[in-house]
């Protein structure tokens, strides 16, 4: 049964062992080999939030993709004093008191979304750091839509004003 990415991922929290959780796809859009770059990071930083950035300049990928992942971080980084290149990166290693203490409500891939806006409301830095990516095409499987990039904006906007989830 398939009830969406964020259902998948508040049903992998309630079994999450370790102090960091991190989302790996099983498409390795994402190298494993990576991972250490943000533990690396994350015990260099303060607050211990460590997304991996795709390099939009020099990324390989589609411009559609691209386009609709620049405007998702220029809206977090107004909405909340961001300085993200990569806000939809899957590559997030958070510590699991904090994943576990923002209460997730989202089923679809607007989580990141409420994520990223719940750990801003919340006043946590984000550093970046770079990773590798293999782009798959939509023929090969990729499913997110430009539908989602509308219900990510809305669930921002939500969480921002306060009203989130109610009157969604």
């Amino acid at each position: 049964l398939n009830s969406g990415k964020g259902a998948a991922i508040k049903t992998g929290l309630k079994y999450v062992n370790g102090e960091y959780v991190m989302i790996q796809d099983a498409d390795l859009e994402y190298s494993p080999e990576d991972v250490k770059g943000l533990l690396i990071e994350a015990n260099r930083s303060e607050d211990k939030i460590v997304f991996g950035s795709r390099g939009h300049n020099k990324r390989k990928g589609y411009f559609l993709a691209q386009l609709g992942n620049y405007y998702l971080s220029l809206m977090f980084n107004i909405l909340f004093g961001y300085r993200l290149e990569d806000s939809y990166t899957c590559y997030k290693l958070i510590p699991k008191r904090i994943w576990k203490g923002l209460e997730l409500k989202s089923n679809g891939f607007e989580i990141d979304s409420e994520l990223i806006a719940k750990m801003g409301v919340r006043g946590y830095k984000i550093k970046e750091v770079p990773i590798s990516y293999k782009p798959r095409t939509y023929q090969e499987g990729k499913k997110i839509k430009w539908v989602d990039l509308l219900k990510a904006s809305k669930v921002a906007l939500a969480v921002r004003l306060g009203i989130f989830p109610q009157n969604l």
